[in-house]
C-alpha cells in the first residue's frame, strides 16, 4: 500500500507522506450519485505498519461524502496481516451502502492482486486479516 505502483485502483499523485493530495479514479458508480472520483489527502504514514488517508467521493450533485480510510499492517512469523477501516459511511443512504461495498470489493480484489503478485516474486504473502466497517 505503501507504493503506488502496488495499488489496484487508478490514482494519480499518491506517495507515502503526510499531507500529499493524491486522485483515485474509478469508473462513476452506477445508479448514485457518485462519479467515481476521490480526491484524497495523506493523513498518517508509518511505514509498513500504518496508512490512512481522507477521501471525498465526489458526486454528480450535492454534497461529496467525506469518508477515512485507514490500513493497517502487523507482521507475524511467515505473513503480513492487514486490517482495513474504512469510517464516514452513512449507513441509512443506499447510494452510500452501495459505496462502501464497492470500496470493500476493491480493497480485497486490490489484495488478491498485490498476493498473486508476490507470489510471482517469491516473496512473503500477505494475508487479509479483517475488513472493517465504521460508520
Amino acid at each position: 500500500m505503501f507504493d503506488p505502483d502496488m495499488w489496484s485502483v487508478n490514482t494519480q499523485g499518491f506517495a507515502p507522506s503526510v499531507g500529499r493530495r493524491f486522485v483515485i479514479k474509478d469508473p462513476p458508480v452506477l445508479s448514485t450519485r457518485f462519479t467515481g472520483c476521490f480526491q484524497c489527502v495523506v493523513t498518517d504514514v508509518q511505514l509498513c505498519q500504518r496508512l490512512e488517508f481522507a477521501a471525498q467521493a465526489l458526486t454528480w450533485s450535492g454534497p461529496p461524502t467525506a469518508l477515512i480510510a485507514t490500513f493497517e499492517f502487523v507482521e507475524l512469523p511467515g505473513e503480513t496481516h492487514c486490517t482495513f477501516t474504512v469510517c464516514g459511511v452513512d449507513s441509512h443512504d443506499p447510494a452510500e451502502r452501495l459505496l462502501d461495498h464497492i470500496i470493500t470489493e476493491s480493497i480485497y480484489w486490490g489484495f488478491h492482486y498485490i498476493n498473486r503478485r508476490l507470489e510471482r516474486q517469491r516473496c512473503r504473502q500477505p494475508s487479509v486479516f479483517g475488513l472493517r466497517h465504521l460508520s
